[in-house]
């Protein structure tokens, strides 16, 4: 049984945790949450996360 059909080298699965935003109090605000949310998810994702934004479900499985 020498023969390898797959090998695996410092496989991991991260997942990034966000944090909990306030609700809207009213109408406007809720407005303007839905109009920025895009750009608030873009400027998320264009940086690193942090350490407490990461959850390691695996992590250098070999």
């Amino acid at each position: 049984m020498d023969n390898i059909t797959i090998r695996v080298d410092n496989l991991g699965k991260m997942y990034r945790i966000g944090v909990a935003e306030k609700q809207p109090q009213d109408l406007w605000q809720a407005a303007k949450s839905l109009a920025a949310s895009p750009f608030e998810y873009l400027l998320r994702m264009g940086r690193p996360p942090t350490e407490e934004e990461t959850l390691w479900a695996l992590k250098d499985v070999s």
